[in-house]
């Protein structure tokens, strides 16, 4: 590979990740900016993978972010010393500094960032207390609102007996099936219990 090709190749690929890496914060890839668009680069990982950092972080090595890294770090340490070691002693340490770039933006957003995301997983549902949002009419769906996971979320509701619940009524959640929940007023589940 001549010198002209390599020169090339560094700086397409630093141009390219720093355009990329601006154009995904303004366009808000990977939680940033004003538009969020899909997620590229998120998988689950088993729970003793890669260490704390990406137990259940739901992120790989390989995502967006250390890919846009390597890319950078790849090019401009290749263009700075393209011209004073030669060129195979260039390519070998831009790549060698690029996948250290990759995998330290790897380590930031699996140790920093995504430290406090919470993941929502299937747990039992029924006995969750909540209150109702929208009336629940005779035999008619309302909604509730309750908290699970430090998350706050809202649900279609009807009532275990058919009879309505008025807003601002704390029920309990003594059923769930696609979707709607079937409550029970507070007062009434502690009586039966």
């Amino acid at each position: 590979m001549g010198p002209n090709v390599l020169a090339d190749l560094f700086a397409a690929c630093f141009w390219f990740g720093t355009a990329a890496t601006i154009l995904s914060f303004v366009l808000g890839v990977g939680h940033h900016g004003p538009i969020h668009l899909p997620h590229l680069g998120h998988t689950h990982l088993p729970a003793g993978g890669l260490g704390r950092a990406s137990a259940g972080s739901g992120i790989t090595p390989i995502n967006l972010t250390s890919i846009l890294a390597f890319l950078v770090v790849f090019g401009a340490v290749g263009l700075a010393l393209l011209g004073g070691l030669g060129g195979v002693i260039a390519l070998i340490f831009a790549v060698v500094t690029g996948l250290v770039a990759g995998w330290l933006a790897f380590i930031f957003i699996a140790r920093f960032l995504l430290r406090g995301e919470t993941y929502l997983v299937d747990e039992p549902i029924i006995g969750t207390i909540g209150k109702v949002s929208i009336p629940i009419g005779v035999d008619h769906v309302g909604e509730i609102i309750y908290t699970r996971n430090d998350v706050r979320r809202s649900d279609g509701a009807r009532s275990v007996d058919g009879q309505p619940i008025p807003a601002g009524e704390e029920v309990v959640i003594v059923a769930y099936t696609h979707g709607i929940a079937t409550v029970q007023r507070w007062q009434e589940f502690l009586l039966k219990g």
